[in-house]
C-alpha cells in the first residue's frame, strides 16, 4: 500500500534490518551515488568521515550512513577515507526500489511502449535504443483504475525501426526509483543495505514486438514479371516467406520477393515472423501472417521513363498490352502517393490513354499507378514510374550571331534559344514551348524565339517535357511545363547600323541637303566641307531614310548634335543636341537644321549624327566602336571682301623731298581695304588700302620755322600686309598691319610755293586697326 505522506511504500514492517557494511568505496572525482531511503549503512573497508548537506543523511555515533526514509530527492557530499586527506562523494537519496514484476511490449504499428505488472505510478521510466543514449519519458496511464499496473509511452518510429533486426533486447527500458537522476550521471547506486546494484537491476523486460497489421501491404503485383517486390513496413519483422511458387524475404529484411503464378488470379503468401514478433488478431497472438496479393495480368506501359517530381498536371501517355480487355470501360486511376489522377483521353482502339496524374510529388523514388475499369473497380494493372528532380535548374540561353548572348527575347528578331540541362540524360526531352500572348517558338534547328509585339514584363522561359518515347504530335501539348531559370523582359533589342560614310546603305539611310548657289536643293557629302551662300544659312536638312532600316534592326538610337565655330576656331552659341529613336516605318524624316542664334558669315556649322551609347535596346557593347557622320557646312562663298577700319599707324616714315621728311610723329584715320577670302572666309594677308588720315595731329599749329611741322590731312593708298588678332571677320575685329603707301597732301604748303611735288611722298611703317565694316561680294 503507498504511504500517506506520498512516499514509497516500505518493503520491511517493524524494526530497521541490522546495517550491512557497504561494500568498499573506491575513490573516482566527481562521482554521483544514489542511496535507496531508509538505508541504514556500516562504512566497510574504511571510515565515514563527515558529511556536509541536507539533514536527510546522518552519520550516527558508530560512523554508520542513516538515511532517512523521505530522503528521496535529498542531497549531501560523503567525506570518508584517512580523515586528514578525505574523499568525498555526491550522496542523492532515492525512493524505495521497485519491485520487478513489470514488464513490456512493444507496439509497432502505433508506436508504443506497453508496460504492465507492478508498481508503475510515480516513478520515473527511461528508455534507449540498444547502444544509444537514454531519453525520460513519463508513463500515462490506460484508465483510471488501474493506473499502477497498466501505461504507456511512445517511442519513435525510427527508434523502433532501429531495435527491431536485434529481436526484444533491442529496447532498454528501465524503471527507476523516485527521484532518481539520469542515467547518464549516476556512477554508483546503493540499496538500503550498502549493495551495489546494477543499471540492469532496474531493467523492464521486453517480450515482444505487437503488430496490428501484416508487415506487407497487400496491393496488386504485375503477373508478368518474373519477380515482384514488396516492401516489407518493418524490416526484420519477417523472419521467412513460403507461397505456392516462390517467395522468399531480401538479404536487409525489407522486401518481400515473389515469383507470381502463371495462371492464378491471386498469390497466397505466408509468413514467418521472426522471434520476439507477433500479430494481433481476433483470436489472440499469432507468430505468422497470411498476406494475399491480387495478380494484375494486364501489363501497363508508360511512353514516359520518368516523371518530373514536383510538377502539376502532369499528363502521362500509356498503353495497355495484350492480356489487357479489348475495350475496358469506365477506366479509372489511383496513384500512391494519392493524387488526382484520370484519364482524359483514349485512342479509338482504346489501346492508349492519355492520363492526367495531378501533381507530382518530389523527394520520391517513383509513383505506383494503378488502372481500375467497370463500376465494381475491378484491377486492370498497375506499373511503377520512376521520378526524376535531373530538370531542377534548366537554363535557358538566349543568342544571336549578330549580338552575341542576350538579356531579353526580342520582339523584332528571331534568336536562338538553347536550353541547359543539370542532367543530360534528360536533355533530348526538354523543349521550348511557346507563351501566348509573350513569344512564339520556331522548332528549326537551332529552335528559334521571338516575343510578340503586345507583350513586356519580365517572363520565364517554359520548358516543355516531350520524350521521344511519348510519340507525341507537334501540335499536341507536352506532357508537363516548367519555367526555365532565369527570367526575361520581352521587348526590342538593337542592332546598330553602320554609319560609315564609305557604305553605301549608310549614304541612303542619311543625308543632308542645303539650297546651292544655283537655288536647288544640292545633297552635301559626309565628311566633307562645303561653302554655302550666306543667305541659304537656314537651308539645310537633315533626311533619314527609314525604309532603309529593317524590323530586325530594331530601333536606332541617333544623337544629331549641331555646333558653330566662327573662322578662327573658336565656338559660336547657338549649337544644339537632341537623340532621334528612329524605327523602321516607310517614308523618309526631316530634321531642318537651324541654330537658335543667327549665323554671322564664314561661320562653320558641323552637323554630327552618331550612335546614343547607352541605348537600352542594345544588347552588345559595340556603340562606341562605331563611326558616325558628320558634315561641316560655312555659309559664304564670297572671294573679296570690301570694309573699313579705324586705323592709327605708328612710326610712320616719310620719303619727301621737301623739308618734312622723316618720322611722322602721330597719325590717325580711316582705311578702306580690299582683301581676298579663301573657302572658309579668312582673308588674304596681303590687301589693297586706300584712306584719310590726319599727320602730325599731336602739333596742330606749325613750329616757328620748320615747315610742314603743323597737322594735315594725308589721302593714301597702297598695300599693307594686316593680320587679325582678336574677333576675325566681326565687326570689332582688331588687327595689326605693315603699310606701303602712295601720299597726297593737299593742305601742305610747298616752300618755296611752287615745290607742289612737296605734296607727293611715300610713306610706310606699322598701324593698330579697329573695327571690321564691310561686305563681301
Amino acid at each position: 500500500m503507498p504511504r500517506a505522506d506520498g512516499g514509497e511504500p516500505s518493503r520491511a514492517a517493524g524494526a530497521l534490518e541490522r546495517p550491512r557494511a557497504a561494500e568498499p568505496i573506491r575513490h573516482l572525482p566527481h562521482r554521483l551515488v544514489a542511496v535507496e531511503a531508509g538505508a541504514w549503512i556500516e562504512p566497510g573497508a574504511g571510515r565515514f568521515c563527515k558529511l556536509v548537506g541536507d539533514g536527510a543523511f546522518q552519520l550516527t555515533p558508530t560512523g554508520a550512513l542513516r538515511v532517512s526514509p523521505s530522503a528521496a530527492g535529498a542531497r549531501a557530499e560523503l567525506f570518508y577515507g584517512d580523515c586528514s586527506s578525505p574523499n568525498a562523494e555526491t550522496l542523492t537519496g532515492v525512493g524505495l526500489f521497485p519491485n520487478l514484476r513489470a514488464s513490456a511490449e512493444i507496439d509497432l504499428d502505433r508506436g508504443l511502449a506497453v508496460l504492465s505488472g507492478g508498481e508503475l505510478g510515480r516513478r520515473p521510466i527511461w528508455w534507449r535504443v540498444e547502444g544509444g543514449g537514454y531519453t525520460s519519458t513519463s508513463c500515462a496511464a490506460l484508465s483510471e483504475e488501474n493506473r499502477t499496473e497498466r501505461c504507456t509511452f511512445p517511442i519513435p518510429t525510427a527508434a523502433l525501426r532501429e531495435a527491431l533486426p536485434r529481436g526484444p533486447s533491442g529496447i532498454v527500458i528501465l524503471r527507476l526509483p523516485a527521484a532518481m537522476p539520469s542515467p547518464a550521471e549516476l556512477s554508483v547506486i546503493w540499496d538500503r543495505h550498502g549493495v551495489v546494484q546494477p543499471l540492469e537491476a532496474f531493467r523492464v523486460p521486453v517480450r515482444r514486438y505487437v503488430l496490428d497489421e501484416a508487415p506487407v501491404r497487400t496491393s496488386p503485383l504485375e503477373a508478368w514479371r518474373t519477380e515482384a517486390e514488396v516492401a516489407i513496413a518493418w524490416p526484420g519483422a519477417v523472419e521467412d516467406a513460403s507461397c505456392e511458387t516462390s517467395c522468399r524475404v531480401s538479404g536487409d529484411g525489407g522486401r518481400l520477393v515473389v515469383s507470381p503464378p502463371a495462371e492464378a488470379a491471386s498469390l497466397a503468401v505466408r509468413l514467418a515472423l521472426r522471434d520476439g514478433v507477433v500479430l494481433r488478431g481476433p483470436r489472440g497472438f499469432a507468430s505468422e501472417a497470411i498476406a494475399t496479393f491480387p495478380l494484375a495480368r494486364c501489363r501497363l506501359r508508360p511512353l514516359a521513363p520518368a516523371l518530373l517530381g514536383g510538377v502539376d498536371d502532369h499528363g502521362l501517355p500509356l498503353v495497355l498490352g495484350e492480356n489487357c480487355p479489348r475495350a475496358p470501360q469506365d477506366l479509372s486511376v489511383e496513384t500512391s502517393p494519392p493524387s488526382a489522377s484520370a484519364v482524359i483521353s483514349r485512342s479509338a482502339d482504346g489501346r492508349r490513354l492519355m492520363l492526367s496524374l495531378g501533381h507530382v510529388p518530389r523527394g520520391l523514388p517513383s509513383l505506383e499507378l494503378r488502372l481500375f475499369a467497370g463500376p465494381e473497380r475491378a484491377l486492370l494493372g498497375s506499373v511503377s514510374i520512376p521520378i526524376t528532380e535531373g530538370y531542377l535548374g534548366t537554363r535557358a540561353r538566349l543568342y544571336d550571331p549578330q549580338i552575341g548572348e542576350l538579356s531579353a527575347v526580342p520582339t523584332n528578331r528571331k534568336v536562338r534559344v538553347e536550353l541547359l540541362v543539370p542532367d543530360p540524360n534528360l536533355a533530348p526531352s526538354l523543349s521550348v514551348e511557346p507563351l501566348h500572348g509573350y513569344y512564339s517558338v520556331a522548332r528549326t534547328r537551332p529552335v528559334e524565339i521571338q516575343g510578340t509585339l503586345e507583350s513586356g514584363g519580365t517572363i520565364p522561359i517554359v520548358v516543355g517535357y516531350r520524350p521521344p518515347q511519348a510519340g507525341l504530335p507537334a501540335d499536341a501539348p507536352p506532357l508537363a511545363v516548367f519555367p526555365a531559370e532565369p527570367g526575361y523582359r520581352v521587348r526590342p533589342v538593337s542592332v546598330p547600323i553602320s554609319l560609315a560614310p564609305e557604305d553605301p546603305r549608310a549614304r541612303r539611310f542619311l543625308a543632308v541637303f542645303c539650297r546651292g548657289a544655283s537655288g536647288g536643293e544640292e545633297r552635301i557629302a559626309p565628311g566633307q566641307t562645303t561653302n554655302l551662300p550666306f543667305d541659304n544659312r537656314h537651308s539645310c536638312r537633315l533626311r533619314i531614310d527609314r525604309s532603309v532600316l529593317t524590323p530586325e534592326e530594331g530601333p536606332q538610337r541617333l544623337r544629331l548634335t549641331v555646333a558653330v565655330t566662327h573662322p578662327d576656331g573658336t565656338s559660336a552659341p547657338g549649337g544644339f543636341s537632341r537623340v532621334l529613336t528612329i524605327r523602321a516605318v516607310a517614308g523618309p524624316e526631316s530634321i531642318w537644321i537651324e541654330p537658335t542664334l543667327p549665323i554671322h558669315p564664314f561661320d562653320h556649322v558641323h552637323v554630327g549624327l552618331a550612335h546614343e551609347p547607352g541605348n537600352p535596346y542594345v544588347e552588345s557593347e559595340t556603340i562606341g566602336g562605331l563611326t558616325g557622320q558628320e558634315v561641316t557646312l560655312i555659309f559664304g562663298d564670297a572671294r573679296l571682301r570690301l570694309y573699313g577700319s579705324a586705323t592709327i599707324p605708328t612710326g610712320l616714315y616719310r620719303l619727301t623731298s621737301g623739308p618734312d621728311a622723316g618720322v611722322i610723329a602721330f597719325s590717325a584715320g580711316a582705311l578702306l581695304r580690299l582683301a581676298m577670302l579663301d573657302r572658309e572666309g579668312r582673308e588674304f594677308p596681303i590687301d589693297l588700302e586706300s584712306g584719310l588720315f590726319g599727320t602730325n595731329l599731336a602739333q596742330p599749329s606749325p613750329a616757328p620755322g620748320v615747315p610742314g611741322s603743323s597737322a594735315n590731312l594725308s589721302i593714301v593708298a597702297g598695300l599693307g600686309l594686316t593680320v587679325p588678332i582678336l574677333n576675325a571677320n566681326q565687326p570689332t575685329q582688331a588687327s595689326v598691319g605693315i603699310h606701303a603707301w602712295f601720299e597726297y597732301v593737299p593742305t601742305l604748303q610747298p616752300i618755296p610755293a611752287e615745290h607742289y611735288a612737296q605734296q607727293f611722298s611715300f610713306i610706310f611703317g606699322p598701324s593698330v586697326s579697329i573695327g571690321d565694316i564691310g561686305t563681301n561680294f
